[in-house]
């Protein structure tokens, strides 16, 4: 049985690495594309206005993580019976919270947007339809979620994988038609991506009614799971608030001190950011359903070496991709986006990508947190210290400093995060933070330390240019891969990867 669930794991892993390549060289190009098309004065508007939005879906966000934990626990537990009981629920409770918000934003942004946000002279009026546009993205997306958790939850990561890559090729496509059109860029912008995510949800829809005979929709709901569910979001709630305001905050307060071209550096940050997340994820996205349903059977054991292994795996991967680019990351960003690179974006980068690799760990935490639903103290501790990041970027810009200084101090909450994270996990659930130490920090440490200077040498060394990052780049991917698979990986882990090459090898010759 749980050799059948790592080869699935592994089956799993290869369709989210195929969505992963095409969505970030995707993702990359249709970056370079929208800036050309808005400029980068309107894409940093837009990077606030959505970042304003994205503030209100901590209540969403929170009534995610926690459907997608009850669709395991319930499909570990009682089966396809389970699914159809969350399923009914969470859509009545995803489509009243997609009215209250919708209802709420919409008075809040108007005011905010007409007496806070630093914005050109005459962009009023197009920030208002954009804000608009974006609410309607919103309020689909959170629709999605009935949908998309239960094709996680059924390890469907096939049809997964081709969703996001088909709302990434949604993106290019936008990009590409407001550039050659003549209407308002920035509002045609917004009322395209609120129309994908319309085509999102309907194709969701039909594939889930089509695929699972459970999801129908019922006149009665189980009011005990309501309750349930309600419970977990609402202790869920405090996390997810933090996290997001912490985020996109932070994006308010540097559009306060320093304008919407420093919010554009910080939105190309966190394009590059979210396609490393998107490689290190496959992992975990694989990984946690059965998390939880090794949980919900009772196999505490399995559970623990699961998020060992994932936490560690994907931090890996994170050093492996990103080292490279954040060396050559001078020379990406001149061939990525020619002369309209914003002000402090490579510095915003590194700096991103670094509180990526604590953020990374942390989302094998919050996985085991999750599966046990004992959620207060966790979520709790870290929204208290996600919020705290919000006065010290505030008193640092307000005292005169960069915005790079203000943005290493997330960093520093990040790793803070972290260390509280797993002191606070050990109330939950019983585990050795020596293990953790030994299992995951320590080969994260050594393969990082023995695999760092070499292609730094590289970079360091030969002339700027295309065969410098070619070289750098091949190079650093060799050799730290290597390094991983001899001093990173233990016994269990190198089969894992070798049943991984073994099904590509099958399907290839399929």
């Amino acid at each position: 049985m749980v050799t059948s669930n790592n080869k699935r794991i592994a089956k799993n892993s290869i369709y989210l690495t195929i969505r992963m390549i095409i969505v970030l060289v995707v993702s990359l190009y249709t970056t370079r594309v929208i800036i050309d098309a808005l400029g980068v004065e309107d894409y940093g508007i837009y990077n606030v206005v959505a970042g304003f939005v994205s503030m209100f879906t901590f209540l969403s966000s929170a009534m995610n993580n926690g459907i997608q934990r009850f669709y395991n626990f319930e499909l570990g537990r009682n089966g396809d019976f389970g699914v159809k009981i969350v399923y009914n629920v969470s859509l009545r409770v995803q489509l009243a919270l997609a009215i209250l918000l919708f209802v709420s934003i919409g008075f809040i942004g108007w005011w905010y947007i007409g007496h806070k946000m630093v914005l050109p002279p005459g962009r009023i009026i197009d920030t208002e339809w954009l804000f608009f546009a974006a609410m309607f993205s919103l309020a689909f997306v959170m629709l999605q979620v009935p949908y998309s958790a239960v094709v996680i939850a059924k390890e469907r990561m096939s049809f997964y994988s081709i969703m996001s890559i088909l709302n990434t090729l949604l993106a290019l496509l936008i990009a590409i038609l407001i550039k050659h059109s003549s209407l308002n860029h920035l509002v045609l912008y917004g009322a395209l991506l609120a129309l994908a995510q319309f085509v999102m949800l309907m194709i969701y829809y039909i594939y889930t009614r089509h695929q699972f005979k459970e999801i129908r929709i019922e006149r009665k709901s189980d009011k005990t799971l309501l309750k349930s569910i309600l419970g977990f979001s609402g202790w869920n709630l405090f996390g997810t608030f933090g996290g997001v305001m912490k985020e996109q905050g932070t994006n308010l307060i540097l559009n306060l001190f320093c304008g919407p071209v420093v919010n554009a550096a910080r939105g190309v940050a966190a394009q590059v950011n979210g396609g490393f997340q998107s490689l290190v994820s496959n992992l975990n996205t694989a990984v946690r359903p059965q998390v939880t349903q090794s949980y919900a059977q009772g196999d505490i054991d399995r559970t623990m070496r699961l998020t060992y292994s994932s936490s560690k795996l994907s931090s890996m991967a994170l050093f492996m991709f990103s080292y490279p680019i954040m060396l050559e990351i001078d020379y990406i960003l001149s061939v990525w986006l020619g002369k309209n690179i914003p002000d402090d974006t490579a510095i915003f980068i590194i700096i991103v990508v670094l509180c990526s690799f604590f953020g990374n760990l942390n989302s094998g935490v919050s996985g085991v947190v999750h599966s046990t639903g004992k959620m207060k103290w966790y979520q709790i501790v870290g929204s208290i210290i996600n919020l705290i990041a919000l006065p010290i970027v505030y008193f640092l810009l307000f005292m005169g400093f960069s915005a790079d200084v203000a943005m290493w101090s997330l960093f520093l909450i990040a790793a803070l995060t972290q260390l509280v994270a797993l002191i606070v996990l050990k109330k939950i659930i019983k585990y050795s933070l020596k293990d953790y130490w030994t299992d995951v920090v320590w080969p994260i440490i050594l393969v990082c330390g023995v695999s760092i200077l070499p292609p730094y040498l590289i970079h360091h060394y030969m002339q700027p240019g295309f065969s410098r990052f070619i070289t750098v780049f091949i190079f650093s991917i060799l050799e730290i891969g290597l390094v991983i698979y001899i001093l990173g990986l233990t016994k269990s882990e190198r089969n894992l990867i070798l049943s991984i090459v073994h099904i590509k090898k099958n399907n290839k010759n399929g």
